[in-house]
């Protein structure tokens, strides 16, 4: 799955189309809970990106692997 297409990215575009792209209006009139789960999807998105820049040898693909578990039990926590 790349990056763009992820649940993350589009949870943050219904947000911001929401807002009509416009990060002031966003932070003056979003909700709480809008902007929490702007935060939790911005940030398992930071984590998706770390996953995907780890290298290729046994030590990358081990952190891969813990990483990724980390990443969905974080994406269930958040109700992504």
């Amino acid at each position: 799955m790349t990056i763009k297409n992820s649940e993350e990215m589009q949870i943050m575009n219904e947000l911001w189309q929401k807002y009509d792209n416009n990060s002031l209006l966003f932070e003056k009139t979003a909700s709480l809970e809008e902007k929490n789960r702007m935060l939790r999807a911005a940030a398992l998105a930071a984590r998706r990106d770390q996953i995907a820049m780890l290298g290729h040898n046994l030590e990358s693909e081990a952190a891969r692997v813990r990483m990724t578990k980390q990443l969905e039990e974080a994406k269930k926590e958040y109700g992504i």
